[in-house]
């Protein structure tokens, strides 16, 4: 099966899962409580168990130069698209004009980009997903607090970037390929099943979540251009610099599906904790998520 064909496939089964959770939240079965228990288990456990299973399935420390060159891709990306972001959106007002920025700069790598190129790619997709998941989550607590016109403190920036529970999963991953040492089948197996939820539980969520996003709120210029900027522009050059550059064959396609993925959620985790337009930010979200169920296929049709 083709790449095209196998995305394809993939994004119609993320469609389903977005619309059972939009179904349930509409039916009032997902209540804000029940919501924040299940984003506490995705985030706290499901993620980090997807982000740690391929390092316990036996990648080759040699694998790991590969990694740090995904790690650099996905920090040259978000710098070069900080750039346009500035470009394009400097003449917005304050409040929007950082949520735009910041929705040009990241991609959801971890509720979209994460399933979808476990589904695809299978353990090398994890694995070049979870350095670029280390190297992002890096940049968005740091550089996003400073786009906000915010200056966090050091110790604060560190914590909350050695906490991630995704870093910490890739920081245990690393100890194990480094040292040899394996855990218990039994709990590789607790692991690798709880990595199994990732796609179901993520994409149930975010559609309880979108299910509450009235259309209107859509159909804006600056949406429409975003839109076309995040999830067509920056993917398709994206992969012509990496071919360019020489960049191995699956991290290349790996990295341009992240590049093609929806905004990440931390724009409206962000916008709300620092002042921006939170309303704007869960607007984006809904948006791109819904088109790059048919762009990210077309986006591999480049392939």
């Amino acid at each position: 099966m083709s790449v095209f064909a196998t995305m394809a496939e993939t994004q119609a089964l993320m469609f389903l899962y977005l619309l059972v959770g939009a179904i349930l939240s509409r039916g009032g079965y997902v209540r804000e409580e029940g919501r924040e228990g299940m984003i506490a288990l995705l985030i706290r456990v499901v993620m980090p168990c997807s982000v740690l299973s391929p390092f316990l399935s036996g990648i080759a420390p040699e694998h790991l130069s590969e990694g740090a060159m995904a790690m650099a891709i996905s920090a040259a990306y978000c710098l070069g698209s900080w750039g346009i972001g500035n470009l394009l959106w400097r003449r917005e007002p304050a409040g929007r004009r950082e949520v735009l920025i910041f929705s040009t700069m990241l991609p959801n790598l971890g509720n979209a980009g994460l399933p979808i190129n476990s589904l695809v790619f299978g353990a090398p997709g994890v694995f070049y997903t979870s350095m670029q998941m280390t190297s992002s989550t890096v940049i968005a607590w740091t550089a996003g607090p400073a786009i906000y016109g915010r200056r966090g403190k050091p110790a604060e920036i560190l914590r909350a970037v050695l906490l991630n529970p995704n870093v910490v999963a890739v920081f245990l991953g690393f100890f194990f390929i480094l040292t040899g040492l394996r855990l218990p089948g039994i709990v590789t197996r607790a692991v690798s099943g709880f990595a199994g939820m990732t796609a179901p539980l993520s994409m149930a969520l975010i559609g309880a979540a979108l299910s509450q996003v009235h259309v209107k709120e859509l159909l804006r210029a600056d949406l429409l251009l975003l839109c076309a900027v995040r999830l067509a522009v920056l993917p398709v050059a994206a992969m012509v610099i990496m071919r360019l550059l020489g960049v191995p064959e699956t991290l290349l396609r790996v990295s341009t599906v992240l590049v093609a993925m929806p905004v990440a959620n931390y724009t409206a985790i962000q916008a709300e904790m620092y002042g921006g337009d939170h309303h704007l930010a869960s607007a984006i979200i809904f948006l791109t998520t819904l088109l790059s169920l048919v762009t990210v296929p077309m986006i591999t049709l480049l392939f």
